[in-house]
């Protein structure tokens, strides 16, 4: 079952934008909130995350995507923690290699 968060993106002009974020055990959703967030802006399978940081103060989240740019992202706490380590959770399930962080949670 897909867990999603209402989190702000900051795009490459540093402004902030609004969006649901969907993951599933095979790939990350950038989604669009207008309109219930039916629209996908962007599909990110799980095995091109190369890292997952997320800053000190649990406030925000940089995901390094192998081959393509970058998302930054900013929420509150608990969201970033849950985003964090779901993510991890399900990248360490796809690949039985390698995993882009490490959870301590």
């Amino acid at each position: 079952m897909p867990k999603d968060a209402q989190v702000r993106k900051i795009n490459k002009r540093g402004q902030r934008q609004d969006r649901a974020f969907v993951c599933t055990d095979q790939a990350f959703y950038n989604m669009d909130p207008k309109d219930g967030g039916s629209k996908c802006l962007r599909r990110i399978a799980l095995h091109n995350i190369g890292r997952l940081y997320v800053n000190r103060l649990h406030t925000s989240c940089l995901l390094r995507v192998t081959n393509s740019y970058d998302y930054i992202f900013l929420a509150d706490k608990t969201i970033v923690d849950a985003f964090a380590c779901l993510v991890c959770r399900c990248a360490r399930q796809a690949s039985a290699t390698s995993s882009p962080c490490q959870c301590r949670h």
